[in-house]
């Protein structure tokens, strides 16, 4: 268990409302939903949102173990409530008791259940007091990460390491720290592509003026990409969100680029391995992304992860042909 996940259980145990929120999310999350709590005296509401209807008594086996194994004395009484995304109405309601009051008498009520019920998997013996979470983020705190030097090179730390681990680093950003930092990680990308390329002689190709447009119309293309169709698939992100997930994504381009330059083309082998690493780690990074941070459905996840690298391609097309198209040959050194 990480020294994240201790921390987040022990201020679980006394009544810490966001350490407890977190914990719960890091299970349901995978799985495509998203739990809202809040407090009144001893009685906690848990309000879960999923694309899909989650099964009732599954859901509730699941949380009723986990309480009951964090044993939180501040909290008597559970209410959890289901409702889809975007949708007001509740399609089940329903409550447990995790200490005995007199004055509350347990009960369960089912506002409505679809037949099409979609379940969810019911997760590991242990529920969330076992449940790991890599993560390089502070454990002392779950207040926002400020915007300074130290969280910049937490966030390339965590785009190397652990990739998973993003969404969490980003949930903890505001919205204005997450786009500068998004901006920040793209211009990695077009230093490392711009400087790569030019130790690589592509210049004496394409003029340097060109490769600056290359650069910036591809970061530029792959955000409007992304936000297309996380709007198309009623994602739940931000354009804030949206350029933190491309730029980390598109970083690793501009570092692998930089030391493929230093390597030389003649180190066939390591190139390889080095492509086939930026491969595997740039979708990996998109579609988790995708998943949490843009909050699309997990079903299109994968599609919305083709989709934004084929439509990126054609924009960063478009717009360096519309910008060659209006450049004068003579301004091109």
């Amino acid at each position: 268990m990480s020294t994240l996940q201790s921390g987040l259980i022990e201020r679980s145990k006394q009544g810490d409302i966001r350490a407890l929120a977190r914990l719960i999310n890091n299970t349901l999350e995978t799985k495509g939903i998203k739990a809202y709590l809040s407090r009144s005296d001893m009685e906690l509401t848990v309000t879960l949102e999923a694309m899909e209807v989650i099964q009732q008594q599954r859901i509730l086996n699941w949380l009723e173990r986990s309480f009951e194994s964090l044993d939180i004395p501040a909290i008597a009484l559970v209410k959890v409530r289901h409702q889809q995304v975007g949708q007001a109405a509740l399609l089940w309601a329903a409550e447990f008791e995790l200490h005995p009051i007199s004055s509350i008498a347990p009960t369960q009520q089912k506002l409505q259940q679809s037949p099409s019920e979609q379940p969810i998997a019911e997760p590991d013996e242990g529920a969330i007091v076992k449940t790991a979470m890599a993560s390089s983020a502070d454990p002392k705190a779950l207040a926002p990460l400020p915007y300074n030097l130290s969280t910049g090179l937490l966030t390339l730390k965590t785009c190397f390491i652990n990739p998973f681990a993003l969404p969490e680093i980003c949930e903890r950003l505001r919205r204005r720290t997450a786009f500068n930092l998004g901006w920040n990680l793209g211009l990695i990308y077009m230093l490392g592509v711009f400087v790569g390329l030019n130790r690589l002689g592509v210049t004496f190709f394409l003029p340097k003026l060109s490769l600056l447009m290359l650069t910036l119309s591809t970061f530029l293309g792959f955000v409007v990409a992304h936000y297309l169709i996380r709007k198309v698939l009623r994602g739940q992100g931000s354009i804030e969100g949206d350029v933190f997930i491309i730029g980390a994504t598109l970083m690793l381009t501009g570092v692998c680029t930089l030391i493929t330059s230093f390597l030389g083309i003649g180190n066939t082998e390591i190139i390889t391995v080095l492509l086939l690493f930026y491969i595997i780690y740039s979708v990996l990074m998109l579609y988790v992304g995708c998943v949490r941070i843009s909050k699309i459905r997990p079903t299109f996840a994968p599609l919305a992860t083709g989709i934004t690298i084929v439509l990126g391609a054609y924009l960063t097309k478009v717009m360096v042909s519309f910008a060659l198209s209006n450049t004068p040959t003579e301004s091109l050194f």
